[in-house]
């Protein structure tokens, strides 16, 4: 009863109910089928189910039919006995609440409904054993006398009885034939007879005995007539042999239908569903309205011959608590375990029919468009088209653009007092340096592949080290001429040729190409796959990018940094011409600045970032436009718009910024008697008082002009020796 129960739910689609069961074995056993058996029909019970005896209070009803009317569902399935199921139908009729609930109802309580409770049941639905007229029965039974019917001994106490109006004649008055719906089969007796319309359930039970006992007999006794001693001991059978048998027993009954037990020792499960209906205009009545079939070995089979009718030919009530989710969505138990409300799986995640939740796909897949699977996600890496990439690669643009025009404007003024004294050589290898640094942009938004993360990791530190080791070369080079101790020309610094500071250049330089190439032997360029959830995409980027060894590259460029920012501090009094301190500091400064914003920013970016990729790019493009604006620019602007400073005395003043007390009264007195300044000219073994020197003179004299404040002792053989030094013959 229980399946046919859940089969009926299902067919209409009822997956949440209220559960009435009486407390004898009757109703707690047909609880507890439904309840094992409610997931493998979709079918789920409210809970508490609710227990009632038949001398319970009529307080108890009342309460368990206000928890029913609480619930969320509109079926109640009654798994009870008579007088409970009637006591229940009394107290909602009493709640005014009698059209609330579509009744299920077992056969124990089904076959008789009183007619003043006909408005509750109105509708409901029941099953009872299969209803069907045995064929030839009647015909038997009508022609039964005392005289040929001796074997039963019953018979001929019955027989003077058949005509009395005291004839029990005790039949369920709902429980009529499918088949055949005639309330009354005419006998040769005066009043009509019905028979019991489950006889054939006892023809059944007859026929799998007398099956059971032929085979047992067949395998026993071989054929031989009449029980043999191996089936029966001194007249009796083996019980646990016959139920061997009876296990195994099939054959076709009168309906022409399968007979055999289930695993659980039952006969097939043959019902007939009956519908509680309003036949006349006052009169109710239970109606067939189909079969239910459970045979081994096949299918279930739910058949309605007729159409169920609902209370005044409305349709049925729908009874599920929760609305089916759409794709992409689970359910979420409420506080009822039946109930259920939808949500949207994340993302990442599919919904798993298997077990019917949402599951997360893999980090490298995503959910497909219906979200019933995953799918490979789609490759992607940082390329010219990126908006960030665009970005970087206009201020790369920019950059090689100014440098360009810078050396252009160099090589125009090549012969310069300005130009020559800013080093001419180290000053092309430093704009080759930062002209590098643009063009880093260009291979750090490629596409990562073994060629361009090769470049990436071999010349991201080498443009910084081939700028700063141009600039430490040159800086250094001034600070041992002109802070040289000794004023003997024997003793003039050494290694200060062009050539010199280009050998220097390239030894510093190889310590950074060295680094680059142990690097890369040890660990070749790669490319790697990233995936997180978070993102729909695979990102394609090169080794080392994620684990942060890129920022390796760039220490020993800062130790060279930190050195060039000693020797500006060093040659901060030296001519004004040579005097490159407070550019070279600030550029040190700012690149510091620049990296010290930028590498954090670097590490908190996710790897599958743009931005990663980008700040380096832009990191390099401001460093170059820092080294352009600094250690250039100026010239370029005394190059253009300064003419009249782009001369050798110029280049060779010195100026001595002072933050004393005496500055102003300098500065004031240095102007009361700048028409005759204090002025010392060596030239040859000769020395001459004046203003200017002789026009015979091959050698530029240096104007120095000094403070009457204060004393400036100047060595002018050691400017002679410094003048040859930078170039001036």
């Amino acid at each position: 009863q229980a399946e046919a129960i859940l089969q009926i739910m299902r067919d209409f689609s009822w997956t949440h109910a209220g559960v009435v069961y009486s407390s004898e074995e009757y109703g707690v056993g047909g609880y507890r089928e439904l309840t094992s058996r409610a997931h493998l029909y979709d079918v789920c019970f409210a809970t508490p189910a609710h227990k009632l005896a038949a001398h319970d209070p009529d307080e108890t009803y009342k309460r368990v039919v206000k928890e029913l009317l609480k619930g969320e569902f509109n079926v109640v399935v009654v798994f009870a006995i008579r007088e409970v199921a009637v006591h229940l139908l009394q107290a909602v009729r009493l709640s005014e609440q009698q059209d609330r609930f579509l009744w299920l109802g077992s056969d124990g309580w089904t076959y008789d409904t009183p007619q003043d409770l006909a408005a509750v049941a109105e509708g409901a639905i029941a099953i009872q054993p299969l209803a069907r007229n045995m064929p030839g029965f009647d015909d038997y039974f009508t022609s039964l006398t005392p005289e040929n019917n001796k074997r039963n001994p019953w018979f001929s106490e019955y027989w003077p009885l058949r005509n009395s109006s005291q004839t029990p004649r005790r039949f369920r008055p709902g429980a009529r034939s499918i088949e055949n719906d005639s309330e009354a089969i005419p006998m040769n007796f005066t009043k009509p007879y019905p028979h019991e319309p489950w006889l054939h359930f006892v023809r059944g039970a007859v026929m799998a005995f007398a099956h059971a006992l032929h085979s047992m007999w067949k395998e026993e006794c071989g054929g031989q007539r009449g029980l043999c001693e191996a089936m029966a001991h001194s007249g009796h059978l083996h019980g646990h042999h016959l139920l061997q048998h009876l296990q195994k027993v099939s054959f076709t009954d009168l309906s022409n239908e399968t007979f055999r037990f289930n695993d659980a020792r039952s006969g097939p499960a043959r019902y007939t569903i009956f519908n509680y209906q309003k036949v006349q205009d006052y009169t109710y009545d239970w109606m067939p309205v189909g079969n239910y079939f459970n045979i081994k070995g096949e299918e279930p089979h739910l058949n309605f011959e007729s159409t169920p009718k609902y209370r005044r030919g409305t349709n049925f009530p729908k009874s599920s608590c929760g609305v089916p989710c759409g794709p992409g969505q689970e359910r979420v138990p409420l506080q009822d375990s039946c109930c259920w409300s939808c949500k949207d799986c994340r993302a990442y995640q599919y919904y798993n029919t298997t077990e019917q939740s949402c599951s997360d796909c893999s980090v490298c897949t995503m959910p497909d468009q219906e979200r019933r699977g995953c799918i490979p996600k789609e490759e992607k890496s940082i390329d010219y088209r990126s908006r960030w990439a665009i970005t970087s690669l206009a201020m790369a643009n920019l950059g090689i653009f100014s440098t360009v025009l810078v050396g252009i404007i160099f090589w125009i003024h090549l012969d310069t007092p300005v130009i020559k004294a800013a080093s001419r050589e180290l000053s092309y290898i430093l704009l080759g340096g930062i002209l590098l640094s643009f063009l880093m942009s260009f291979i750090i938004v490629a596409p990562p592949n073994k060629i361009s993360c090769g470049l990436n990791r071999f010349f991201l530190g080498f443009s910084y080290t081939l700028c700063y080791a141009s600039v430490l070369t040159k800086i250094s080079r001034i600070s041992r001429i002109f802070n040289n101790s000794h004023s003997n020309k024997s003793h003039k610094a050494r290694y200060t040729s062009p050539w010199s500071q280009v050998v220097i250049v390239v030894m510093l330089v190889s310590v950074e190409v060295v680094i680059n190439v142990c690097w890369l032997v040890l660990r070749p360029p790669s490319t790697k796959t990233l995936c997180y959830q978070a993102i729909d995409y695979q990102v394609r980027i090169c080794s080392g990018l994620d684990d942060y060894s890129y920022i390796v590259g760039l220490i020993y460029p800062f130790i060279l940094i930190a050195f060039c920012t000693i020797y500006a501090i060093k040659t901060r009094k030296c001519p004004d011409g040579f005097n490159e301190a407070r550019y070279i500091t600030f550029t040190n400064y700012t690149t510091c600045i620049v990296w010290l914003i930028f590498v954090p920013l670097y590490l908190s970016a996710g790897v599958t970032d743009d931005i990663r990729v980008v700040t380096l790019a832009l990191s390099l493009s401001l460093g170059g436009f820092v080294q352009l604006g600094c250690l250039f620019f100026p010239k370029v602007y005394v190059v253009l718009f300064k003419p009249e400073k782009n001369t050798r005395d110029a280049v060779m003043t010195v100026m001595r910024p002072s933050s004393h007390r005496g500055d102003s009264v300098y500065r004031k007195q240095e102007q009361e008697h700048y028409s005759s300044p204090a002025v010392f000219v060596l030239n040859g073994g000769g020395q001459h008082a004046g203003g200017a020197p002789p026009p015979s003179s091959p050698i530029p004299h240096p104007v120095l002009r000094e403070s009457p404040g204060r004393v400036n002792q100047v060595y002018m053989s050691t400017i002679h020796s410094k003048q040859e030094d930078m170039g001036y013959h």
